[in-house]
């Protein structure tokens, strides 16, 4: 394989544009393509011998079988891979120029599948320098002629011109709601919250940094024992698992008492479920297709496969009207299994006055008995499906044998010793508390946020919120997730604020990329069709008509149109010199005759190139010869002058030779 200029640049690009896709695909990929990479700067230093086609087409028939393989089948990751692949095996069987331009195709399609998995700032800002990347070695593989630097220049005007159509299209462009295809993006956070519940899904689920929602409020904050976030209400347990197992169609009724309003605007992450986080409790939700079911929790029609922002109104401190149907739903239990625990409830309940006293009773059960509150708790389902076949005694195991868990197996436990009382009860599932980002005011509400409480109907004050967590761990309740950690009442982790000075630092650098990172998201992501029709309106153009439709028809075209002129006009502009005077003109000439068809190569100094030029070009040879001949005697024979320079360039000027087939 002979030393060609272009191989490094080709595997620079490939690599940049791979690398992001690190996280996404089999470990198997990324050996094979740093292997291939390798290969090839090797062979490329050392003029190895490129393997031969049919070893080419083999690897690509495996490569093809094994994505499709371990990525589970067409998938983007499998596509992906395949890819970044065969971008690494089509660099060593460069030969033409268009096997090079193949290539680099092939690095924009690996941008462009990096929008599937993340489209953050800073992610978006990689594809950005990847694309100027890219183009800049396009532009040199294409001309010859020009170098490195002007190649990157080049690429940055291109990019430049492209940014007023860009801002056009972004704004005017009809809006699609969603992921790309309905596709979430994979590395963004994810609730884990579905229609039913495990004993330690949520406690996997909050060792996870990832952040959830974001929220911004109109007034101020409410107290961090306030926040509990919404999410879904389980209704249905069958001895192993908790389920809804409830109907979506009844909205939720008016509250009958309710404290004053706090609005405020939530930006929630996609986690390709139907749920809408909301401060307990909601009772308005402006999004399209959204609305609050009975037992008070946002649901849209179609998953969250994207993030949204939405406008939410809730009461924290509210009374939720009787509806004898959903009373009867909250005393569901299996008919058999757990009859310590039922044993227990009824015990408890004997010696209350009345149900408010009763729930007192087995809060006191969980403060007085030897529990712990941790993320690693003993796994049950297994245990107990062995013993019985169905996993029906686990409540029993957990409340008199194992006695660790977090807040799914307090919460869990608890509706279950209720509705073995007779006392209607319903287990809540979602995010407590949130950690105030300084530089945009605004919460953060992570992953490692994630909670579960109980909601018990007390005569004559309907649903009242009991949180068993509250009686383990009380500073999960009072304070950010992060002080709960460090406490050591939820794990042993090492966190930022356990670094001192240098935790500190950097957490503060965390939120400041954050909230530039979310005036990304509510600026340009989240610029959605309601966003849309907003800034039409604030241009006094009603879109809901056909004639405001046809406003905004015209208004894009001649937009694009005055951008079409403006850059038309650019080109038509000289463009300004850069550097040495005789350089500009050299790589000026080298540049028309690479587009004539006549590229120097590398390997070619001013006189090889006249000698090629003129046994190719024979009509050029008198004007070839008198430009080159000016080039030497200035560049190598020290004739600087500033006459020998100016006739330099004019005769670089004057000089436009034609393609055609000799």
């Amino acid at each position: 394989m002979l030393p060609d200029r272009y191989t490094l640049p080709l595997l620079g690009i490939v690599a940049l544009c791979t690398l992001p896709h690190v996280q996404y695909l089999s470990p198997w990929v990324i050996i094979a393509c740093l292997f291939l990479w390798t290969y090839t700067a090797m062979a490329a230093r050392f003029s190895w011998r490129r393997p031969a086609k049919a070893v080419l087409v083999l690897l690509s028939g495996l490569f093809f079988m094994a994505s499709m393989l371990t990525h589970e089948g067409l998938t983007i990751e499998a596509f992906v891979a395949v890819l970044a692949l065969m971008a690494g095996l089509k660099i060593l069987e460069i030969r033409k120029e268009r096997d090079r331009v193949v290539t680099v195709i092939m690095c924009y399609f690996l941008i462009v599948g990096g929008m599937f998995f993340s489209d953050t700032l800073w992610s978006t800002s990689y594809k950005l320098a990847a694309i100027i990347c890219t183009t800049a070695v396009l532009i040199y593989i294409s001309f010859p002629g020009s170098g490195k630097r002007v190649s990157l220049k080049v690429a940055l005007a291109i990019l430049v011109q492209a940014v007023p159509l860009m801002l056009v299209l972004f704004l005017f462009f009809p809006r699609i709601q969603g992921g790309i295809w309905g596709r979430t993006h994979l590395n963004l956070a994810r609730t884990g919250f579905t229609d039913e519940l495990s004993f330690g899904s949520i406690a996997q689920l909050a060792q996870s940094t990832d952040i959830a929602f974001r929220v911004e409020f109109d007034g101020p904050i409410p107290q961090q024992d306030m926040l509990y976030w919404r999410g879904i209400v389980l209704w249905f347990f069958d001895g192993r698992k908790w389920e809804r197992n409830l109907g979506r169609r009844n909205t939720a009724p008016d509250l009958v008492s309710a404290s004053r309003p706090v609005n405020y605007s939530i930006t929630l992450e996609p986690h390709n479920e139907h749920w809408l986080l909301a401060l307990d409790l909601p009772t308005e939700i402006d999004l399209p297709r959204a609305r609050i079911l009975y037992d008070y929790i946002g649901y849209r029609w179609r998953p969250i496969t994207s993030r949204v922002t939405y406008r939410v109104t809730s009461f924290t401190s509210a009374r939720e009207p009787l509806h004898e149907y959903y009373l009867r739903r909250a005393l569901q239990l299996p008919e058999e299994g757990n009859p310590r625990a039922r044993a227990l409830a009824r015990s408890l309940y004997e010696k209350a006055e009345n149900d408010e006293g009763y729930v007192q009773h087995v809060l006191n059960y969980f403060r007085e008995q030897p529990f712990s509150y941790t993320l690693t708790p003993t796994l049950l389902v297994e245990e107990a499906g062995r013993e019985s076949g169905h996993g029906q005694n686990l409540m029993d195991r957990f409340l008199f044998e194992s006695r660790n868990g977090f807040c799914e197996h307090f919460a869990g436990s608890f509706v279950f010793l209720m509705r073995a009382a007779g006392v209607p009860a319903r287990l809540v599932l979602g995010y407590q508390g949130g950690t105030l980002n300084e530089y945009g005011n605004y919460l953060v509400v992570r992953q490692s946020n994630a909670h579960a409480w109980t909601e018990v109907w007390i005569e004559n004050k309907g649903w009242v919120r009991v949180d068993p967590t509250g009686v383990l761990a009380p500073d999960r309740l009072t304070s950010t997730a992060d002080s709960a950690l460090l406490s050591g009442a939820v794990g042993t982790f090492l966190t930022l604020q356990e670094l001192g000075i240098a935790g500190k630092w950097l957490n503060d650098l965390r939120y400041r990329f954050d909230f530039y990172n979310n005036l990304w998201n509510r600026w340009v992501m989240t610029y959605s069709i309601n966003e849309q029709v907003g800034f039409f309106g604030s241009l006094g153009i009603k879109v809901t008509n056909s004639e405001g439709a046809g406003k905004v028809l015209l208004v894009f075209l001649i937009a694009v149109v005055l951008i079409i002129i403006v850059i038309n006009l650019s080109f038509a502009i000289r463009p300004q010199k850069s550097g040495h005077e005789t350089t500009w003109a050299w790589n000026s000439f080298c540049r028309k005759l690479a587009m004539g068809g006549l590229p120097r190569e590398p390997n070619q100094g001013p006189a090889d190139y006249m000698k090629f030029i003129t046994a190719q070009r024979p009509d050029l040879t008198r004007q070839v010869q008198e430009i080159i001949s000016s080039y030497i005697a200035i560049q190598y024979e020290g004739k600087k002058g500033a006459e020998s320079v100016s006739r330099l360039e004019a005769l670089v000027r004057q000089f436009k030779p034609k393609r055609y087939k000799v």
